[in-house]
């Protein structure tokens, strides 16, 4: 082993020891799965103890930076300890190549199904459950430590049958975060975690979340335990998460069978406030609220120092960066570019690509509202259609890599190359419409970087095909465009020498 071997890296050989979980554990039966994993109910053979072992769904051993944040994860949540948060024991790597994590086993039922049955409804028993929870929250936070996935299946209840009071413990930190003083990123950006009932409008957008994303999703639960349903319910997940990202919610009081307490509504409304500094900034506020209101004290606002919107990320990355779909579709309009937009503005090339099904109905979803926006001149909020399209086409793509990684056959190999080609096109007509955006919203230097990625593209697609589509010469045109409103003469007329170069060159 070299000397620069990094300690991270040491962790990862070690943690790739086969670990025979059989030998240990006696496994009694599943407590739950689903997307990211299952969770099954198991007995130490020599101690007796009763704990849950999860194991991470997808995540093989030859992914080292899926590994890396595996293990930054699992080290996350083994520095909780609290009542009100299950702890792990530990985490290895089983015989199979699958992560695992040994947890505390956590008696009760998960608050799902209580709400399920109905027993929620009562205003002070929700009040009483939404406290345990941030007190939870409120332990992880402090150390650092952001969930992400906060929803009833992940709250278990205990309840004492002598007092009539509940116990809540928050489980499954296996998509939580990191808050690295430092400030670099540990997770990956541009990635939509969590469940898309309880997402945050940042967690759906795919940008970075805070404490404040748990405290939203608290406020999707509580609003649950006292409606029955979530306050965002679409027809599919897509759906469910552009709700988050725009539609304001139900009236807690329109929706409950009894009368609130003063106060609880108040409290719900600003937990799922789109804007993050909207919100109760920690969960110690909150805690406050909700003690308040279990006491029947007055509610204090909490002090807010002015905010722009010119400051709000969240509302420009909602509003200018899908506004690119719109563009992209008039393009294609005009042009009859067969490669992605169809003629007259018609979604029907979707069924064409190669991608799942549900990402296809999810896009033809979204952009056909994007064309309706559009002939209604609401731009921006056409362009909100595109960043779920986008990030679906995205990890589509993920998919076809992953494929061509194991492909035998070259009949296989040609056409997942063909595939990746043909989705990766979009992706990048995609970003070059965004920035178009910019550029129409004279925001020049932020355009500058969406058309030096997508020009990149288009010249190597010219110099593969030996000729340049539609698409090229208009990435060139606005990147040019972009530069002369900056008055960048010197480097407008090198985009500009380049481009007629170009076209000499395929002509």
């Amino acid at each position: 082993m070299s000397d620069d071997t990094t300690l991270s890296e040491l962790e990862l050989i070690e943690l790739k020891k086969e670990t025979k979980l059989e030998e240990s554990y006696e496994l009694l039966g599943p407590i739950g799965a689903g997307g990211m994993g299952s969770v099954v109910k198991a007995r130490h053979k020599i101690l007796g103890q009763l704990v849950a072992i999860k194991r991470i769904a997808d995540t093989k051993t030859t992914d080292s930076n899926a590994l890396r944040r595996f293990v930054n994860e699992a080290k996350a949540a083994s520095r909780l300890k609290h009542e009100n948060l299950v702890s792990i024991r530990d985490f290895g790597i089983d015989e199979d190549g699958i992560p695992f994590a040994i947890m505390d086993y956590a008696e009760g039922r998960p608050l799902s199904t209580l709400i399920d049955i109905g027993a929620t409804r009562d205003p002070a028993r929700t009040i009483n459950i939404a406290i345990e929870i941030a007190k939870g929250l409120q332990h992880a936070h402090k150390l650092g430590v952001v969930h992400r996935d906060i929803k009833p299946s992940n709250v278990i209840i205990k309840s004492n049958n002598d007092t009539g009071e509940d116990k809540a413990v928050i489980v499954d930190f296996g998509l939580a975060k990191i808050e690295d003083p430092t400030g670099q990123k540990i997770t990956q950006t541009g990635e939509i975690y969590g469940s898309p009932f309880y997402v945050s409008p940042e967690q759906a957008l795919g940008t970075p979340v805070d404490l404040r994303s748990d405290i939203y999703s608290l406020g999707c639960v509580i609003f649950e335990c006292i409606a029955g349903v979530p306050p965002f319910v679409g027809d599919n997940a897509m759906q469910t998460a552009m709700k988050h990202m725009h539609n304001d919610p139900p009236q807690l009081s329109s929706v409950s069978a009894t009368a609130l307490p003063t106060g609880l509504e108040t409290i719900v409304s600003t937990c799922l406030k789109k804007a993050p500094e909207d919100r109760y900034q920690s969960a110690e506020e909150l805690l406050n609220a909700l003690y308040a209101v279990q006491k029947g004290e007055r509610l204090r606002t909490p002090a807010r120092g002015k905010k722009s919107i010119l400051k709000n990320k969240i509302f420009w990355a909602l509003n200018i960066l899908l506004l690119s779909i719109l563009l992209f579709l008039m393009f294609a309009s005009k042009q009859g570019a067969p490669t992605a937009g169809g003629g007259g503005g018609s979604v029907g090339w979707i069924d064409t690509l190669p991608i799942s099904q549900f990402a296809k109905e999810a896009v033809r979803e979204d952009m056909s509202a994007s064309i309706g926006l559009y002939n209604r001149n609401e731009f921006l909020k056409s362009a909100i259609k595109l960043t779920s399209t986008t990030d679906i086409l995205k990890k589509e793509l993920k998919t076809i890599e992953e494929k061509q990684k194991s492909a035998t056959s070259q009949e296989e190999i040609k056409k997942l190359g063909r595939d990746y080609y043909q989705v990766n096109m979009i992706i990048n007509e995609n970003i070059s419409h965004i920035g178009k955006c910019f550029l129409h919203a004279k925001q020049y230097s932020e355009s500058l970087p969406y058309f030096k990625e997508a020009l990149e593209f288009f010249q190597e697609d010219a110099r593969r095909r030996k000729s340049l589509i539609p698409p090229t010469h208009e990435v060139y045109q606005d990147y040019i465009a972009a530069l002369d409103a900056l008055g960048d003469k010197a480097k407008a007329d090198e985009i500009r020498s380049r481009y007629e170069f170009d076209k000499a060159d395929y002509r």
